[in-house]
Order: structure tokens, then C-alpha cells, then sequence
């Protein structure tokens, strides 16, 4: 006699699976497709992937959660698989670029942390962070942790709970964390394990660099939460390697960042596991999220994709996109580029002013 799991134990069960086994969970007979076709399922896939926490049902439409998904998905892999004609671009000339971050904190010269409700940009609190400057401020992917480093070389850098920098308790400090790792010059969350980052520090002669890891957690323990930092790997870069200006993660286990005109992975524990030979001058811009590695060097800019799950190869290299925009009466430099899995966006300073080249699949 068959037994048959109750929905809720059997939707629960299924809410550890990733896309390829719900597909098979849903082969296996009608009522393991029922549940398995659920938006619950499919919602929760989705928000794991791609940040749309604000779409509703409504922005769905006639629509699935499952079509949603499998729909992203596909613009995705043509993303991976295009090829230089299968773009369109525009180029827009003299723009401001003003990039909003979703997270609004900013940092400012005095050491103070500012919270700004968006789009009215209401002063929602501010914290003392540190006693000089604050050079980078980072949020985590879950908007639970706060980065901070100053701009003093022998300062420890911060992390902060979130909460404790948006509703601060009066006459008390925001619950904050030192890390042991001096001279940090760059740090990167990793999306995929929301509570490790990543810390580059360089010596003040830019001869040594090292990367250090640590996932954080919090602890209640006399009465009181305390944030705990675990150092879990660290290495230091072969000296022959140039030290990086730009760097990012994705699965927890892996780092990825510039190296002249190469791009590097290694584990996070000092193995190289691939390098990348795409550009033929040194990269000089860099974008790192979840789903791809975009990377630019004077006019031209490649695109990469992470694996699903880790897996080997690790990173892909998909296209190249070679001096389809450039003005040859100009020399401008690609100041920036991020993208999505349907578009590329690069701005363009020349002198004072900036060009905007966006491309989009014409698939």
C-alpha cells in the first residue's frame, strides 16, 4: 500500500530543492506535480535568485511563478550563449549617471553613517562609525549586515547589524564587530552564503596582498547579542600577481578579481582554478553579482556566467563585445558597467562628460 505525505510535510521537503530536482520531483506522479507546481515553491526560487522581493501578483499578471522563473531563466542562458550581432545598442551622449543603491545608507568624511528613507531622502539616523573617514560601506545580500572601513590603514574595519544602524538604541553603541585584518583596501558579501565576506588587505608598499575570510553570526550570552566573527580562510597572493583593484564571490568557496589584462579565480583558500586571457590590455573596470562577471579594458567589454551550484567550470566565458560604439576622434574610458541578464551597461567618460551605451539581446 502506497503512503502519501501530507502536502504541507511534502511542500516543505520540496522547499530544499533547486530547480532540476523540483522538475523531477514533478514527474513522479500527480500529486508530487500538484506540489511541486505550487507558486510557493516557485516564488521562493525565484527571491533566491533574483531580487524581486517587491513583485507581486499582480505584476504577474495571468502568470505562474513558475513561468516567471523559467521565463528569467531563459533570457539568462541567451545572455550566456549570445553572440556580438545578436546585441542592438543605443549610445546617449552628455548624461549624469546617479546610481541609487537599494540599501540606503551612505558614509561620509567625519566617520558618521547616515540611513535616508528613498525616494525622499528623509534622515532616518545616524551613527558614529569611526573616528576618521569611511572609505568603503557594504551591505549584505540580505540587508542584515553592514561593512564599514575607514580611511585610517591602522583601523580595524566593522561590521555592523543592520537594525542596530537604522533604529539605534539611545546612549548606546550599534551592535558592531571588529574584524582582525588591518590595511584593507577592498571587501566583498558573498550572495550565495549571505553571512561570510571577504577582506583584501595590501601592504603599504602594494608588494603583499592577502585575503581573509569570515562568516558571521550572533549570539545571545548575558542577556545581551553579541556578533561574532569566525575567521574561516585566508592567503596571501604570489608575488609575481599584481595586487587587484576590484574583486567579488558568488558560492562562498571562491573569489574572483583582476589581474592586469587576466582574470583569476582561486578558492578561498589560495588554489588558482581558472584564469581568463579575454582582453588584450589590462582590465580596467569590473562588475560582479550573482549571475555574471562583466570585466572592460579600453573599448571593449566580456561577459562571463557563474556555474549552477559551484560546479566546474566554475565561471564561463560567454561574449565579447569589441568596439561596436567607439569614437575613434575620442578617448574615453569605460568608467563603469553593470548588467542584467537581458542588458549591458556601460558609461563612457571622455573629459568632463559621460556617454551611456546600453546593449539588449535581439533575440
Amino acid at each position: 500500500m502506497e503512503i502519501q505525505l501530507p502536502d504541507l510535510a511534502l511542500k516543505r521537503i520540496f522547499s530544499f530543492l533547486d530547480l532540476f530536482g523540483l522538475l523531477q520531483a514533478s514527474q513522479v506522479n500527480k500529486h508530487w506535480n500538484r506540489i511541486a507546481e505550487s507558486d510557493f515553491l516557485w516564488r521562493s526560487l525565484s527571491l533566491q535568485r533574483w531580487d524581486c522581493s517587491n513583485f507581486t501578483d499582480q505584476h504577474l499578471g495571468t502568470h505562474t511563478w513558475k513561468q516567471f522563473f523559467l521565463h528569467q531563466r531563459r533570457k539568462e542562458l541567451q545572455l550566456a550563449l549570445a553572440q556580438p550581432h545578436n546585441f542592438i545598442y543605443k549610445v546617449t551622449k552628455n548624461i549624469v549617471c546617479v546610481i541609487v543603491q537599494s540599501m540606503n545608507l551612505v558614509g561620509d568624511a567625519a566617520g558618521d553613517i547616515y540611513t535616508f528613507t528613498l525616494p525622499g531622502l528623509r534622515d532616518v539616523s545616524k551613527v558614529t562609525a569611526f573616528q576618521y573617514g569611511i572609505v568603503l560601506l557594504h551591505c549584505s545580500p540580505d540587508k542584515k549586515w553592514v561593512f564599514a572601513c575607514g580611511t585610517y590603514s591602522r583601523t580595524l574595519p566593522q561590521v555592523f547589524l543592520t537594525e542596530s544602524l537604522v533604529r539605534p538604541s539611545e546612549g548606546s553603541a550599534p551592535l558592531s564587530t571588529s574584524l582582525p585584518h588591518k590595511l584593507c583596501v577592498s571587501a566583498c558579501w558573498t550572495p550565495e552564503v549571505k553571512n561570510r565576506i571577504t577582506l583584501m588587505s595590501q601592504s603599504n608598499t602594494g608588494k603583499k596582498t592577502e585575503f581573509i575570510t569570515f562568516d558571521l553570526t550572533t549570539k545571545r550570552t548575558g542577556g545581551q547579542t553579541v556578533i561574532q566573527a569566525h575567521e574561516i580562510a585566508s592567503f596571501q597572493l604570489a608575488a609575481h600577481l599584481e595586487s587587484p583593484i576590484w574583486m567579488g564571490a558568488n558560492d562562498g568557496y571562491t573569489i574572483v578579481f583582476t589581474n592586469g589584462p587576466y582574470l583569476l579565480l582561486f578558492s578561498i583558500t589560495g588554489f588558482l582554478l581558472q584564469r581568463f586571457e579575454d582582453h588584450q590590455a589590462a582590465i580596467n573596470n569590473f562588475w560582479a553579482d550573482p549571475r555574471y562577471v562583466l570585466t572592460t579594458s579600453k573599448n571593449s567589454v566580456h561577459v562571463y556566467m557563474w556555474e549552477e551550484g559551484g560546479r566546474h567550470p566554475y565561471l564561463r566565458s560567454c561574449c565579447h563585445l569589441e568596439n561596436i560604439w567607439h569614437d575613434p576622434t575620442t578617448h574615453g574610458c569605460i568608467s563603469s558597467v553593470m548588467c542584467d541578464n537581458a542588458s549591458i551597461v556601460l558609461k563612457v567618460t571622455v573629459s568632463e562628460s559621460s556617454t551611456l551605451v546600453m546593449y539588449s539581446l535581439n533575440m
